[in-house]
């Protein structure tokens, strides 16, 4: 049985993974920045441990005896920056990580039609995905089709 620490619980997504991941007999550690955000769907094996997402300590607490990150949503980079800190402190080195359609883009394919925001967000996406590429662990990046977005 593998401890699996997920962030990105508050997306639908997640539950889907929880829902696999539960299935496969693992241990679940949902990392939410606030409480009452995710409900447990097995008491049992699942846990919520809350916690802001930028605090290394609380991170790190909530990643102990964790062999698995998994990122339902990518994160910010200064956020991947701290789950990529811990998971070194604790010498974890397995992340999977979650990508959706509209967070794959790099931000000068994205046409001048959509949004600053729009664009400013997936330069963000793609730095964080850059960031655990140069990380020296072991990672998977999903790149889920357009049905996921």
């Amino acid at each position: 049985m593998t401890k699996v620490m997920i962030f990105g619980t508050q997306d639908p997504l997640s539950s889907v993974i929880r829902k696999q991941l539960l299935a496969r007999d693992e241990t679940l550690v949902l990392y939410v920045p606030k409480k009452n955000q995710t409900t447990l769907l097995d008491p049992q094996r699942e846990s919520m441990f809350q916690g802001d997402l930028l605090d290394l300590g609380r991170i790190l607490r909530g990643m102990i005896g964790c062999e698995i990150v998994c990122l339902c949503e990518m994160p910010e980079p200064q956020v991947t920056w701290r789950i990529i800190e811990a998971m070194k402190l604790l010498d974890l080195t397995r992340i999977v990580c979650l990508v959706k359609p509209e967070e794959s883009f790099m931000s000068d394919q994205i046409p001048e039609t959509k949004t600053t925001h729009k664009k400013a967000r997936s330069s963000q996406m793609t730095l964080s995905i850059r960031m655990i590429e140069e990380a020296m662990c072991d990672y998977t990046i999903l790149h889920l089709p357009a049905f996921f977005a």
